[in-house]
């Protein structure tokens, strides 16, 4: 009875002694098992917080983000210059009515700034608005002992002005990176042409000054598409906007018959106010380039024309009739996204 009591307690110690390793096998084992889960799990966060910061600052993002920010901001210095919209001042020999002198006044480009701001409203829309001015030509030409008569002397001076506001809805980029644009554009042209003559025959200088100009005012919709061609970094945008405008012009000037008379009678004058019509077409080519997610520099060039447009009339006598004005040059600037 003792001897079996014994084996048994020889067996149940043996067993006892094989189970603690299993059991401290299987602890272990837990541990690991139970421990390996909360290292995934810390890691996660940290990767994908990574991911995101790589994100934010990879510049092609950049592509997609300047349509869906709170705020992006455009500045262009923009070299514009109006053409079909040359003055010529002639003299006439008053004998034969021939044209003695003659000279092209021509604006040429001109500096001025443009701001473009963008905010996003709801899903598929961001508001847009534009501001054009500051713009001011200048073109002068002086004429001295003009023939046949020795003491006539001219002094010539054209100016320009233009403004230019938009508001405008644009629609998110399609499948084929397009965007509709609707609007509406005020603009504001303007131009002045001054003529003053001295003569002096031994009598004494006579003066005589002529002074005539117009001002357009030009307000209405507008309807334009955007073309987007990312490529990585670059950019490359086309766009074109058609405005269909009231144009309010009043036009003033010296009332002569063929040719102002320097004897110093002041000319009579006459003012026209009319409303018309106008169509308004705009193109846009751009490169862009984004140096970070948040900033971008371009270049490109921009086109605005303008159908029906008063001008100046103080060397035709009367109201002139409507012309069209094309207004193009280059843009350089840059964008940045808050």
């Amino acid at each position: 009875m003792i001897r079996m009591r014994m084996q048994l307690l020889r067996h149940w110690v043996a067993a006892f002694a094989v189970s603690i390793p299993f059991g401290c096998l299987c602890t272990v084992v837990a541990e690991e098992y139970v421990s390996q889960p909360s290292i995934v799990a810390e890691r996660t966060p940290t990767s994908s917080s990574y991911h995101l910061r790589d994100t934010w600052s990879d510049p092609t993002s950049w592509n997609v983000r300047r349509y869906r920010s709170v705020l992006t901001t455009r500045i262009d210095s923009v070299w514009m210059a109006p053409t079909t919209s040359a003055f010529r001042s002639e003299i006439l020999d008053p004998g034969s009515g021939n044209v003695v002198v003659s000279q092209d006044l021509d604006f040429g480009l001109q500096l001025a700034p443009q701001v473009t701001l963008r905010s996003f409203l709801i899903d598929g829309v961001t508001a847009e608005f534009i501001f054009l001015g500051g713009i001011d030509w200048e073109s002068t030409a002086s004429f001295d002992d003009v023939p046949p008569t020795p003491n006539l002397d001219a002094d010539v001076k054209a100016e320009a002005s233009l403004l230019n506001f938009e508001l405008n809805w644009v629609s998110d980029a399609s499948v084929l990176g397009t965007r509709w644009i609707a609007g509406l554009r005020y603009l504001e042209y303007e131009d002045s042409l001054t003529e003053s003559y001295i003569l002096d025959i031994g009598a004494g200088p006579v003066n005589e000054t002529a002074f005539g100009e117009a001002n357009n005012r030009l307000f209405g919709p507008q309807l334009g598409l955007e073309l987007d061609v990312a490529i990585e970094r670059t950019l490359l945008q086309f766009g074109g906007k058609l405005g269909f405008l009231n144009n309010r012009a009043d036009q003033a000037g010296p009332a002569y018959v063929s040719a102002l008379v320097i004897d110093g009678t002041p000319e009579s004058t006459f003012n026209v106010n009319t409303d018309h019509f106008t169509l308004s077409a705009e193109i846009d080519a751009l490169i862009q380039h984004s140096i970070t997610s948040n900033c971008a520099v371009h270049v490109g060039y921009q086109g605005l024309f303008l159908n029906r447009v008063i001008q100046s009339a103080s060397q035709v006598g009367s109201p002139s009739q409507s012309q069209n004005l094309w207004l193009h040059g280059l843009v350089l600037g840059g964008q940045w996204i808050y």
